[in-house]
């Protein structure tokens, strides 16, 4: 598609030479592939916080080590905390 329009002629020389292009059609498609992508990061950065997060399933806790946390602060022995684990390999 030919559009004629009027751009600065320094600018679009700094343009094409940071660009790395000799052909000015190359250059401001460029630029203009970069705007529109700046401007959707622009939207999505806006709607940041406005959109609730997925809930997560909460973990459940290990029962084990629930005990065992507790055990120690009551500062039972090991024998003890076997019965209340149930586990009879040191009993």
């Amino acid at each position: 598609m030919t559009t004629s329009i009027d751009v600065d002629d320094a600018l679009l020389r700094e343009a094409q030479r940071v660009a790395g292009h000799a052909a000015k059609e190359k250059t401001v498609e460029q630029a203009l592939r970069l705007m529109i992508r700046l401007r959707q990061q622009q939207e999505v950065d806006a709607a940041f916080g406005k959109i609730p997060p997925a809930r997560q399933p909460r973990p459940k806790p290990d029962r084990a080590k629930k005990v065992i946390a507790v055990a120690s602060l009551v500062g039972c022995g090991d024998r003890k905390l076997t019965a209340v684990t149930g586990d009879a390999s040191s009993a």
